[in-house]
């Protein structure tokens, strides 16, 4: 954490379950994982608010968000009705029709806020969302156990070589 409060920052150590994700879904570029306006439990009790510098714009290639836990999402965690097997093709076509460009992410994640929550609030709070999560290929993501808020927490995936200079810790 020293070395983000200086603007560096180190390649991430992703865990083995991490790297299994990465592969699966095909995300590249060594990222740093961010949950977009929560924070959740078995992470730690550390919360950073990190704010994007306005002077350096992302690429217009670079992915990085989709709207819930992308680990979680591949290893079968995010549960669906009806159920889709885990670490398959058809997670993978999910994943990516739903990664959002970090380029448009700010705006994709205030159109889900209001198609999806009466409230900010309720988000905030990790409350399921009141319409049906994520529509695609037949399914809905279960928005009650024994899904948690992780299935619709949006995550934010900045690749190391993208980070600095683009992001900065406030506090």
């Amino acid at each position: 954490m020293t070395s983000a409060v200086r603007g560096e920052w180190p390649a991430p150590e992703a865990s083995h379950q991490t790297l299994e994700a990465e592969r699966g879904l095909g995300i590249g570029g060594k990222p740093y994982y961010f949950y977009v306006l929560r924070a959740v439990d078995s992470y730690g009790f550390v919360v950073c608010v990190l704010s994007e510098v306005e002077s350096a714009a992302w690429p217009t290639h670079a992915q990085g968000a989709t709207p819930f836990d992308s680990g979680g999402w591949w290893l079968g965690k995010i549960h669906t009705d009806p159920p889709l097997q885990a670490k398959t093709a058809e997670r993978q076509a999910v994943f990516r029709t739903l990664n959002v460009l970090l380029p448009g992410w700010r705006s994709a994640f205030e159109q889900y806020i209001l198609a999806h929550y009466s409230t900010v609030d309720d988000y905030l709070e990790g409350r399921a969302p009141e319409s049906e999560s994520q529509p695609s290929n037949g399914f809905t993501i279960v928005r009650g156990q024994p899904n948690t808020a992780q299935a619709w927490t949006w995550e934010l995936r900045i690749p190391h070589s993208m980070i600095a200079g683009r992001v900065r810790l406030r506090a």
